[in-house]
C-alpha cells in the first residue's frame, strides 16, 4: 500500500484534479429553505415561553413558599429529636453532684438497729443544724456518735436500776460475762433406751426358740454355695458345662458337694458330684457332662451345700444366648436334693 504525498501547493496537483475541483464548485449545494428555519425557531420559543399570569405568580410566591417549606422541615426535625430523647438534659452532673445533707444523713444513719432507734427517738431527732463551712457528713457523724453514746449509757443505767438485775458496777455486759452455764444432764440415745427396755421385758420360751431358729437360718443362708460363672462347649445333645463356684468350705463338715443343671420347669437334667472340700481353692471351677439339651434350651445351673442345701446365687440361660446370674427361689425343685447321683463320702 502506498501513501500519497501531502500537497504543498496547487501546482503539484494532477491535471485531472483541477477539472474535478471545478466540477464540484459548479455543482448545486442542498440546504433547507430560510422559511423553514424561521418556523422551527418560532415553534421552539413558543414551547419554552411561560404565560404572563404564571410568571407573575411564580415571582410573587417563590420566596414565601420556600420559607414555609424550611420552617415545616425544621419543626419536623425538632419533634423527631425530642421523641428520641436527644434533646433531654444530661444527667452526668446529677450523678457526680455531691449528695445533699439529707442524703448524707440517711447514708450515715443506716447499718444498725441502735442508730435506727436514735434516728426515731424524739429526744435525739431534733439536732442542731451544722454551721456553715463545716462538712455535713463529718458533723452528722459526730452527732450520731454522741447520740449513740448517750443511748448506751441510758440503757445501762436502766438495766442496773431494774430490781431483777444484779447490782453490778458495769451493768448487763459484766453480768452476762460472769454467769456460768448450767450443765445439762446427758440424754440417752433412742437406741440405748430401746435396748434397755427390751432387756428388762420378760421373754417367753417360744419367743426365745423363734429367735434362735431365725439366727440359725440366717447363718445357714450365709453358708450356701453360689454359682459365679457358666460356660458350655460341645455339640447339641452332649454339651460340656464348665461351672465356677464360690462356697464357704471348711472341710468335710461343710462344703459344696455338687452342682446341677435343671430345666425351667424344675426337671432334672444333669448333676456333677464334688468328691471333696475346696477350702484352699476359692472360688473354684469344675467341668461336667454330657448335658443332653439343644442349643436353644433354657436351663438353670445351681450349686448345693452338704448342710445348708440350695439357696445360693444361680445362673440361667441357653447355649445360644449365654448364661447370666438370676434369682432362684430357695424352695424351687427342693426335692431334687434326694435325686441320685449323690455324694458317697468326702475325701480328706
Amino acid at each position: 500500500m502506498t501513501t500519497r504525498r501531502r500537497d504543498k501547493s496547487p501546482d503539484d496537483r494532477l491535471p485531472e484534479e483541477h477539472a474535478l475541483s471545478r466540477a464540484y464548485d459548479r455543482a448545486p449545494r442542498e440546504a433547507p429553505p430560510a422559511a423553514l428555519d424561521r418556523a422551527i425557531l418560532a415553534a421552539a420559543r413558543a414551547a419554552v415561553a411561560v404565560p404572563r399570569g404564571r410568571a407573575s405568580f411564580a415571582k410573587r410566591w417563590a420566596v414565601p413558599l420556600s420559607v414555609a417549606a424550611v420552617a415545616v422541615l425544621s419543626v419536623t426535625v425538632v419533634l423527631r429529636l425530642s421523641e428520641q430523647g436527644a434533646l433531654e438534659p444530661s444527667r452526668k452532673s446529677a450523678e457526680v453532684a455531691p449528695a445533699s445533707p439529707s442524703a448524707a444523713h440517711g447514708f450515715l444513719g443506716q447499718g444498725t438497729d441502735e442508730l435506727a432507734q436514735i434516728r426515731t427517738d424524739p429526744k435525739t431527732a431534733a439536732m442542731p443544724v451544722p454551721p456553715k463551712g463545716t462538712p455535713a457528713k463529718k458533723e452528722r457523724a459526730r452527732e450520731l456518735s454522741e447520740s449513740f453514746a448517750k443511748a448506751t449509757l441510758e440503757t445501762e443505767r436502766r438495766a442496773n436500776a431494774a430490781p431483777s438485775a444484779p447490782a453490778t458496777r458495769t451493768g448487763v455486759v459484766e453480768t452476762m460475762a460472769n454467769e456460768k452455764p448450767t450443765p445439762l444432764a446427758p440424754v440417752p440415745q433412742q437406741s440405748e433406751r430401746r435396748t434397755e427396755a427390751m432387756d428388762r421385758a420378760p421373754v417367753s420360751e417360744p419367743l426365745r426358740a423363734s429367735v434362735a431358729a431365725l439366727k440359725q437360718e440366717t447363718k445357714a443362708i450365709g453358708d450356701r454355695a453360689e454359682v459365679i460363672s457358666v460356660k458350655a462347649n460341645g455339640n447339641p445333645g452332649a454339651y460340656e458345662f464348665v461351672v465356677g463356684i464360690r462356697s464357704p468350705d471348711s472341710g468335710c463338715a461343710q462344703y459344696a458337694d455338687w452342682w446341677e443343671v435343671l430345666g425351667v420347669d424344675g426337671g432334672f437334667l444333669y448333676r456333677q458330684v464334688l468328691a471333696h472340700s475346696h477350702v484352699g481353692e476359692q472360688p473354684f471351677v469344675r467341668a461336667g457332662g454330657p448335658v443332653p439339651i439343644a442349643r436353644d434350651t433354657v436351663v438353670w445351673v445351681r450349686a448345693h451345700m452338704n448342710k445348708a442345701g440350695y439357696g445360693g446365687a444361680a445362673f440361667k440361660g441357653s447355649v445360644a444366648t449365654g448364661f447370666r446370674a438370676a434369682s432362684l427361689p430357695v424352695d424351687f425343685a427342693a426335692a431334687l436334693a434326694q435325686q441320685p447321683p449323690l455324694p458317697d463320702g468326702c475325701a480328706q
